[in-house]
């Protein structure tokens, strides 16, 4: 991300989840100017598409979400690139 758009992230995330949070930002090597973080979350089924659609209208925005399936529930993983946009896989808990 950008890293003016760094604390809107943050914001974003948080509103999807119901809850304050805080990302590690660390320099991304690759995009001079750039930031970088991980986070890990949890929540119910459909959390991985709320919190794909609160980040995704920001266009020079690289992102990865993945929800993990459960014995009830198929995840997903929806990913995003400025040239490409959104793409969302779902998978099993086969991990298909």
């Amino acid at each position: 991300a950008p890293r003016a758009l760094c604390p809107h992230l943050e914001w974003a995330v948080g509103r999807a989840l119901g809850r304050a949070v805080n990302f590690e930002w660390a320099d991304q090597p690759v995009l001079a100017g750039s930031r970088r973080a991980e986070f890990y979350w949890e929540g119910p089924a459909g959390t991985g598409a709320a919190l794909a659609t609160a980040i995704r209208g920001w266009e020079h925005l690289r992102f990865e979400v993945s929800e993990d399936p459960t014995p009830r529930s198929d995840g997903g993983r929806w990913l995003h690139t400025p040239g490409l946009g959104i793409h969302y896989a779902q998978t099993d808990t086969a991990g298909n």
